[in-house]
């Protein structure tokens, strides 16, 4: 079952410790430039793993560990803004409604990807905070119904990695 809670902890942890261990600063409004940076590349590359728009390619693979290990990258990405912009309260997502998400039939793949774009876009430009409850639960769809993840294997993989991260860290 994903917790979103346990989600923030993990990404709030690692993104706290981070430039501290490495001795970053950062200027003016840079950080949150790099974190809707962050998240435009981690979005296209989920979709260029998974490859929906690909037509040309007759002999599309999709890696599912890479699909998982790309699509936790983004999760996380979306969790860093929460803590950027101070929207961290917008990230608890009762487990009854994750599970309504879950459910939801498969929808456009192009339409959803723009429509996280677009959503990502109007957070930085706009500091909609509606926007941002809406790309948070889009990209959970996504990932739970359009790419067919496990819920415990997207919180597995996502513990697996921050864990091992804030471990190599300190």
């Amino acid at each position: 079952m994903l917790d979103t809670n346990e989600l923030l902890r993990l990404s709030r942890q690692y993104h706290r410790e981070l430039p501290n261990v490495r001795g970053m600063r950062f200027r003016g409004d840079d950080l949150r430039k790099i974190s809707y940076e962050n998240l435009d590349v981690s979005l296209g590359r989920v979709a260029d793993t998974a490859g929906w728009f690909k037509f040309w390619d007759e002999n599309l693979n999709v890696d599912q560990n890479k699909l998982l290990d790309d699509y936790v990258q983004g999760l996380d990405s979306i969790l860093w803004l929460a803590q950027i912009e101070q929207w961290m309260h917008l990230v608890v997502i009762e487990a009854a409604d994750i599970e309504k998400l879950s459910k939801f039939p498969h929808g456009n793949l192009h339409n959803h990807y723009l429509g996280l774009k677009t959503m990502a876009w109007n957070c930085y430009l706009r500091h909609s905070q509606e926007d941002y409850k809406h790309l948070l639960k889009s990209y959970l769809k996504l990932g739970l119904v359009e790419l067919e993840l496990a819920p415990d294997a997207i919180m597995g993989h996502f513990n697996e990695c921050f864990n091992l991260l804030i471990d190599e860290i300190n």
